[in-house]
C-alpha cells in the first residue's frame, strides 16, 4: 500500500475515527502492510470475527518480516480479546525474541504494551514497573509526533491500570487523567470515553458516588461523537452499580436495562452476562425481571467460549438457581465459578458471601462459617480492593456472624442473643463508613428484630420468675425453637 496512504490510515486511527476506517477497508483490499490497523479497528468495534478471518486466511503463508509482525499482532489481539491471556503471553515472548525493534519500533512497543496488559489481567505484577519505565525510554525515541503522543497515553493507562492492581487508587488516578489529558491533545473521543469511565469506577470504589456518576455521564456524552454501543453499555452499566449502592433501585433498573440494550446489539457477551448478573443480585429490590429458562438458554455452559465469558455464566446460572431455590445447583456454579481463571476478583467474593449464604440456609453451620473465614482471607490478601469496598464487605461479614449466633445450638440463655446484637452493631458500622444507604437500612431492620426478640425472652424470664424461683431452670428449648423457626420463615 501506498506510504500516503498508510499514514492517512494510522492518522485516522490514532484520532478515533473508525467508522471512517472501517468504510475504507470494505472499499480496499486487505494490505499486510497495515493489519495492526485493521485489528486494532476491529477491537474497538466489537469485530472479533473480523479479526479472527484474517488470521485463518494468512496462517502461514507469511514470509516477509513486517508484513510477519503484523500478522502476529492480529493473533495476540484474537487471543487476548477471547481471554486466552497465557496463550497470547508465551506467543508475545516468542516474538520478542526476534529483532523487533529492527522493523518496527512502534509495533515493538506496542507488543509490550499487550505484555503487559495481559500480566496484569491474571495478576503476574513482577517488574511490570521496570518494564513500563524501559518503554517509556523508546517511547521518547519515536519521531512521529501522533504516535508519540498515541504511545504516552497508552503508557500511562497501563500504569494506571497497574497501580489499580496495586490497590494505589491515588497513583492509578493521577496516570488515567494524565492520559486523558494527552487523548484531548490527540483528539480521539473513544480513548477518553474508556478513561471516563476509568476514573469514575475508582471514584464509585473510593464511595464518592455523585463524583464517579458526573465522570460515566461525560462517557455517555461522547457516544454522539464515538458511536461505540460498548462505551455506551459500560456507561449505563456503572451508573446503575451506582444507583444500586446508593439504594436508589427505580433508577439503577433503568439504567441497566437501557444498557443490556446496547449491549445485546453488539452482541458483548461479556457486558450482557455483567448486565443479567446486576439484574439478578438486585432481583429483592428490582422484582423479577427475567424469564429464567429464556436466561439459561441464552447463557449456555459452552466450552468454547473465552474463560471470562464461561466465569461469567457461571456466576449467572449460580444466580438463577438461587433465584429458584435449587441450593444445591447453586453451590455446585459457584464452586465452578471460583475455580474458573476468567473469574473477576469481584465476583470471587460475590461466590464466597453466597456460599456462606446458602449453607447458612441449609443449616449447615460448618460449612457457612468455612466460607466466610475463607470470603475473610480473600478480603485480607486481595491489595486491589479500595478501603470502602473493604469496608462494606466486612459489615456483610459481620451480619452473617449475627446470624450464627441466632442460630446457635446453644439455645438457653439470652448470650446469643447480646451476641447477635453486638454484631449488628459493628456491621451497621462499617456500612455507615462506607456510605451504603441501602445496606444500612437492612441492617437496621435486623436490630429491630433482634431487639424485639431480647424484649419478648426478658418478658418470658419475668413471668416465670414470679411464679416460682425454680422456673429458673427452666429448660427454655421450646420457646427457642420457635424463635429460631420465626428467623428462618423471615429468612425464607
Amino acid at each position: 500500500m501506498d506510504q500516503n496512504v498508510i499514514s492517512i490510515r494510522e492518522t485516522q486511527l490514532l484520532k478515533g475515527q473508525y467508522g471512517d476506517l472501517l468504510k475504507k477497508f470494505e472499499k480496499d483490499e486487505i494490505s499486510l502492510d497495515i493489519l495492526w490497523i485493521m485489528s486494532e479497528t476491529y477491537i474497538e468495534l466489537n469485530m472479533v470475527k473480523q479479526i479472527e478471518d484474517i488470521v485463518n486466511k494468512y496462517e502461514g503463508q507469511i514470509s516477509n518480516p513486517l508484513e510477519q509482525i503484523n500478522y502476529f499482532y492480529n493473533k495476540i489481539l484474537l487471543l487476548k480479546e477471547k481471554g486466552e491471556f497465557n496463550e497470547a503471553i508465551k506467543l508475545i515472548s516468542t516474538i520478542l525474541d526476534e529483532d523487533v525493534p529492527k522493523y518496527s519500533k512502534i509495533l515493538f512497543v506496542k507488543l509490550n504494551f499487550l505484555l503487559i496488559e495481559c500480566k496484569i489481567i491474571i495478576g503476574d505484577l513482577e517488574k511490570i514497573d521496570a518494564n513500563l519505565n524501559y518503554l517509556g525510554k523508546h517511547i521518547n525515541k519515536i519521531n512521529q509526533n501522533l504516535f508519540k503522543q498515541s504511545l504516552e497515553a497508552e503508557h500511562s493507562t497501563l500504569f494506571g491500570n497497574y497501580n489499580l492492581k496495586l490497590g494505589d487508587y491515588d497513583n492509578a488516578l493521577q496516570y488515567f487523567l494524565n492520559s486523558l489529558q494527552t487523548n484531548q491533545l490527540i483528539g480521539n473521543p473513544s480513548k477518553m470515553a474508556e478513561i471516563l469511565i476509568e476514573i469514575g469506577k475508582i471514584y464509585s470504589h473510593r464511595g464518592q458516588l455523585l463524583i464517579a456518576t458526573d465522570y460515566f455521564k461525560q462517557a455517555l456524552d461522547f457516544w454522539e461523537k464515538v458511536g461505540n454501543l460498548d462505551i455506551v453499555a459500560q456507561s449505563y452499566l456503572n451508573l446503575g452499580r451506582v444507583q444500586a449502592l446508593e439504594g436508589n433501585h427505580t433508577t439503577a433498573k433503568e439504567y441497566f436495562q437501557n444498557g443490556i440494550d446496547f449491549a445485546n446489539q453488539n452482541k458483548n457477551l461479556v457486558l450482557i452476562a455483567e448486565f443479567n448478573i446486576e439484574l439478578l443480585k438486585n432481583a429483592t429490590n428490582f422484582g423479577n425481571v427475567h424469564d429464567l429458562n429464556q436466561l439459561i438458554q441464552n447463557f449456555p455452559i459452552n466450552q468454547g467460549y473465552s474463560s471470562v465469558i464461561i466465569a461469567y455464566n457461571y456466576v449467572l446460572r449460580a444466580l438463577i438457581e438461587q433465584e429458584q431455590n435449587n441450593f444445591g445447583q447453586a453451590k455446585k456454579y459457584w464452586h465452578k465459578a471460583i475455580i474458573n481463571e476468567g473469574i473477576d476478583f469481584e465476583y470471587q467474593l460475590l461466590a464466597h458471601e453466597a456460599l456462606a449464604e446458602l449453607a447458612f440456609k441449609e443449616w449447615l453451620f460448618d460449612t457457612s462459617i468455612e466460607s466466610l473465614l475463607l470470603l475473610e482471607d480473600r478480603l485480607d490478601s486481595w491489595e486491589m480492593l479500595c478501603m470502602d469496598e473493604k469496608i462494606l464487605h466486612l459489615s456483610k461479614i459481620y451480619l452473617m456472624r449475627a446470624k450464627f449466633a441466632l442460630s446457635s445450638p446453644n439455645k438457653y440463655d439470652i448470650i446469643n442473643l447480646d451476641v447477635a446484637e453486638e454484631q449488628l452493631d459493628k456491621s451497621l458500622m462499617f456500612a455507615k463508613q462506607a456510605g451504603a444507604e441501602g445496606f444500612r437500612t437492612k441492617i437496621d431492620k435486623e436490630i429491630m428484630y433482634v431487639k424485639q426478640l431480647k424484649l419478648d425472652y426478658s418478658a418470658i424470664i419475668f413471668e416465670k420468675e414470679k411464679t416460682s424461683e425454680e422456673r429458673e431452670k427452666v429448660d427454655f428449648e421450646n420457646y427457642l425453637e420457635k424463635l429460631k423457626m420465626e428467623f428462618k420463615n423471615k429468612e425464607k
